[in-house]
Order: structure tokens, then sequence, then C-alpha cells
């Protein structure tokens, strides 16, 4: 333990901790105070493990059995999240060796009160421990990386090695989607290497450590295959076919190469430049990131200068902008292989906030100004507050849609219960559509209607009918598929017209 202990700065880990505790729980703290039960938490509630297996995802249920499935105890869902996102921060805060508290606070802000974690808190509860323990690992493995480039000695390097790859390994079992968090960090660290005023680090040992974070990777990705395999012959399942997030999407999409490169770049710039999903208008967090972008223009124009000054090789500087040029890539790379990306996906997305701050913070070691180090962090301040406050508006409006959906149903039990010749649990009963179609659209969350997940309504889709029966409302009911009552002339297509 002491061995451990050496490397841990306990100063910036307290730091870490109380800042995403504190932020967090001004962002999530409805979520966790309040059980809002949605979405997929509801068919989570009692679905087999098949389900995540079948999806790729065969570590989740093995984190489940060591940590427990909380989707019942929001507060300490709460707190189980926020623990894992302080150790995430605390990384990044080493990583990139951030000394001052305010740039500590805002890298916590920045991790903890975005739309992914909102997302995550606000229709995926099953999901949201596991998977911000998924973002932790996959973060550590680009911490392991780092370690590479001071490491002594082969033997150390290697154990280095080994420990990336199983994490990698195991981030993928839990959610694939984060391998997008390691490339991108990988992307961050390379660059600020690459310019470093202070200390020139020959490009050649930046490829070569880049080369070997990408084979790290690759071994990664074949262990999670191998595992996945394997889980698959023991269990008998089949992975998912024709999901949008299917695993099969991988060798079955037949979209144009071209097509998903272009589809890759424009939608990562869209979610900064349309802005879509928080409560705030569009106007408001495209202004605050064209600012920090032109902040950072700036500041990249004065650091080539500085580097050209003290004669740092051209390679360094072209190899810098390549990464630059590779980042939007590589934070939606999740795009070139998946024909559908979502805020569940897009965690990476928010490290460019954390690479402007760092960038800006480089300027500033050349030309420190107290004017712009202030604009800069009111500029960060009011992100994490858009951030904050359009999570407490997404939990108010699901706790509305929670309200609605129990009154609607409620009614339409107590008719189904009149009909002349029913009996509970015997008679089957069909649903043609959910109560989307039935309640208004509040036109107050119009923007957070857009994040995913979020709809008008806890019964978003079919199959969460018999789980909302009888675990919300508590009645026997027999249930049964559109697709089987069709088959048995229950319902037809002019019933659904109508």
């Amino acid at each position: 333990m002491s061995y451990i202990t050496k490397y841990i700065d306990k100063q910036k880990l307290k730091t870490s901790f109380i800042f995403t505790y504190f932020l967090g729980f001004l962002a999530h703290g409805f979520s966790f105070l309040n059980l809002q039960v949605s979405h997929d938490c509801l068919s989570e509630f009692t679905l087999s493990y098949s389900w995540k297996i079948r999806l790729g995802r065969y570590f989740k249920p093995i984190y489940d059995i060591f940590f427990g499935k909380y989707i019942s105890l929001p507060w300490i869902n709460g707190l189980i999240t926020l623990f894992w996102l302080s150790l995430c921060a605390y990384l990044i805060v080493e990583i990139f060796n951030i000394q001052k508290r305010r740039y500590i606070a805002i890298v916590c802000g920045i991790l903890c009160t975005n739309i992914t974690v909102t997302t995550f808190n606000a229709s995926f509860l099953h999901d949201v421990c596991a998977d911000m323990f998924g973002i932790f690992i996959t973060i550590l493995s680009t911490y392991l990386w780092k370690l590479l480039f001071d490491a002594n000695g082969n033997k150390q390097k290697v154990l280095l090695f080994i420990g990336i790859s199983f994490l990698l390994c195991l981030s993928l079992g839990i959610y694939q989607s984060f391998i997008t968090i390691y490339i991108s960090l990988v992307l961050i660290i390379s660059i600020l290497k690459l310019t470093d005023i202070k200390k020139t680090i020959s490009w050649k040992i930046v490829w070569k450590y880049d080369f070997i974070g990408a084979f790290a990777c690759l071994c990664g990705g074949a262990l999670y295959y191998a595992g996945l395999k394997l889980i698959l012959a023991v269990t008998g399942f089949h992975l998912i076919d024709g999901n949008y997030n299917s695993l099969t999407n991988l060798t079955s999409n037949t979209e144009p190469f071209t097509n998903r490169l272009a589809i890759t770049f424009a939608q990562f710039f869209d979610r900064f430049f349309s802005a879509r999903g928080y409560v705030y208008s569009d106007f408001v967090p495209r202004i605050i990131f064209i600012m920090l972008g032109m902040l950072v223009l700036a500041s990249i124009v004065t650091i080539v200068i500085q580097l050209i000054k003290k004669n740092t090789p051209w390679q360094n500087i072209v190899s810098a902008f390549l990464f630059l040029l590779l980042l939007p890539f590589a934070m939606n790379l999740l795009r070139m292989l998946n024909p559908t990306v979502h805020e569940l996906m897009i965690y990476a997305y928010w490290f460019i906030y954390v690479l402007f701050l760092l960038i800006i913070c480089r300027y500033l070691e050349i030309k420190p100004n107290k004017i712009i180090e202030n604009i800069t962090i009111i500029l960060m301040c009011c992100f994490i507050w858009i951030n904050i406050q359009t999570a407490n508006a997404l939990y108010a409006k699901k706790n509305m849609d929670q309200q609605a959906t129990n009154s609607v149903m409620t009614r339409v039990v107590e008719r189904i219960e009149l009909l002349d010749g029913y009996i509970p649990g015997v008679t089957p009963v069909t649903f043609v559509g959910t109560p989307s179609t039935y309640l208004l659209e509040s036109n107050d969350y119009s923007e957070v209607d857009t994040l995913f997940g979020a709809g008008n309504s806890s019964i978003t889709y079919q199959e969460v009918f018999p789980n909302y029966m009888s675990l919300i409302l508590k009645v026997n009911m027999n249930i049964i598929k559109n697709n089987y009552a069709y088959e048995q002339n229950y319902i037809s297509e002019d019933d659904v017209e109508k």
C-alpha cells in the first residue's frame, strides 16, 4: 500500500474529491434524491444479463456482482458515481500536471456535469455506476501510458503495457464507446509533449510511444474479443443483430467510407456549434465555445512563434498539428464504426474543453495575462453552470413525465378492468403505441427533449409495459407483444392507424 500511496498527491486527490462532489451534487442532486424510473431502467429491472452479454458488454454483470446493481437506490448510486468521477478528475489533474485549485475545479466541473453524465443519470440509472467505473479505468489506462515515457527498464515498461491492455479490455467489456477517451487523451498528451516550451522532446520519441499505445489498444481489443468469444461459447448466447448499438454493425455497415468520414467530423463540430440539448438558448453555449476557440487560436499562434524562436524541430510542430486535426476524428470514432451515435457515446467530446484550458495555460506561461486568465475561467464556469442548469431541468422534466405517465396508465388500467369478461392476469392485453403519443409535449423543456432517452413519458417503447405494470402500478396483467396480437387477430393494421 505504501508503494502506491507514495505516488499519490494527497492534496490534489482531496481537492478533486471536494470539487467533484460539490459540483456533482449541484448538477445531479435531484436525481440522486429521487427514484425516477423510465426508458431502459424499466426493462433493466428484471432483464437478465443475457442482454448485456449479447451487446458485448460482458464485464458489466461482473461489475454488478462486486458492487451491486443499485437501480433502486439512487442515493447510493450517486455516491458511487461521484466517487469514480472524483478519481477520474484526479487522474486528469495528474496526467496534465495541473497545480492551481481553480483549474482543478474547472476540470472536475467538466468531467462531472457534462451532458453525457446527465443523460446516464436521467434515463440509465441502472448503468451509471458501472459506466463511470468504465470511464475511470479508461483514464487510468491513459495514465499508465503516460508513465511509459519515464519508465526505467524494460521490465517496468512491459508491466505497464500489460496493464494498459488489460484495462482497455475491461473498458471495452463495460461500454465499447469509452475507447475513444483513451485515444483522445493519448493524442492530447502527445500534442502537449511536442509543444512543450520548457523541455523539448524529440518527435521520434512521441511517435514511438504513440505506436506503443496504439499496439496496447489493439492487444486490449484482442483480449476483449477472445473473452467475448469465450463468454458466448459458454453461455450459448448470440450477439444481437440489427440493433442501433449491435456489435455486428462493425461488419454489416454498408455506408460508404467517405460518407462516414465526412459525417464523423461534421457531427463532432455540430455538437458544439449547434449546441443542442441545453436548457439555455443554443446561442449561449455556442458563443462560449467560439470565444474559447478564439482564445485558443491566439494561444496556438503565440506558442508556435515561441517554439520557432527556440529552434524546436519542425517535425514537432507538424506532428502536433496533425494530432490536433485527428482529434475530432478520435473523439467521434464511434461514428466511423456505427451509424448511430448518441449522448452516452460522446464522453470523449468534453475533453476538448480540458485541451482548451491547457493550451491557454501554456500561453499564460509565455505571456502572463490576468485578464485572459480571468476571461478563460469565467467562460469555463459559464459552461459548467449551463451543464448544471441543464441537468436539473432534465431531472425536473423526468419527474413530471413520471407523474403524467402514472396518471395516464392508472386511467388506462381502470378502463381495462371495467371491460366485460376481463380476468386480471389471464385475458391477453396489448398496447398500441406508448403514452408518448397521448401526452402533450412541453415547450418549456423542448431543448432537453432532444437528449437520448428523454422522451415525454416513462414508457418509451413496447417492451417496458410488463415491467411498468408489475413494478410501478403493481398490477397483474397478461401483456402480449404487438406481433403476437397481429398473428392472433387481436388487433389489425386499421386499429393501429386509428
